[in-house]
Parts: structure tokens; sequence; C-alpha cells
């Protein structure tokens, strides 16, 4: 028996980007740990689209933080939901509780940064 069920599961990736990834903050052992981080995410993606797990990508203040990292972009499965958060929290989003309602799923993944 699976620990996850797939056709139960749906991946919630947030805030794959720049500006969380490379913040002028880390030090060099930090920022080695969020490319690590981001290299999982990418092989996550990819595994999502292989094994039909939707996906909804949350994002901060694209015109602030950058938009996603694009070979995430380039592995996501082609019905991805892409959305904007304007809150700290994208659990408190509405247009992000409705995606995640919407693919009939009850296991959460959630993965990313922040």
């Amino acid at each position: 028996m699976s620990r996850v069920d797939r056709h139960d599961s749906v991946l919630v990736v947030i805030d794959a980007q720049p500006a969380f990834i490379a913040q002028t903050s880390m030090n060099d052992h930090e920022r080695a740990a969020a490319s690590a981080t981001l290299e999982r995410l990418i092989w996550f993606a990819g595994l999502a689209a292989d094994l039909d797990v939707p996906v909804v990508l949350v994002q901060d203040g694209a015109e602030r933080n950058g938009d996603s990292d694009e070979r995430l972009l380039g592995r996501l499965p082609k019905d991805t939901r892409l959305l904007e958060k304007d809150t700290f929290s994208a659990a408190e989003q509405p247009d992000v509780q409705r995606a995640i309602a919407s693919t009939g799923r009850g296991t959460l993944v959630l993965a990313g940064f922040e």
C-alpha cells in the first residue's frame, strides 16, 4: 500500500521564484540548499506530469520577485493553474482554495519556498 495515492493527490508549488531562491541575505550554504530545493521541485513537476497528478502553481508578486523558474514551468503538466497570491499565506487566498478544490483531490503535496 502506498503512502500517497497519486489519484487523490495534487501538487501545490509555492514561490519558486528568483527572489526566494537567491536572496541577498543568504549565505553560500543557504543558496546551495535553495538551489537543491529548486532542482527537487523541477523533478517533482516532471513526476506529477508523468503520473497525471494535477499541479497548482502559486507565485508571489512576479513584478517584485520574478516569474516562477523557467525550468520548472517547462516540466509542469499542460493544464497547471498558475495563480498570483497577494497574501503571505496561499491557504488564505480564495482562488488558490478554489483551484485546489476543483481538482477533486484530497491529498495536498506542498512544496516550495516561504
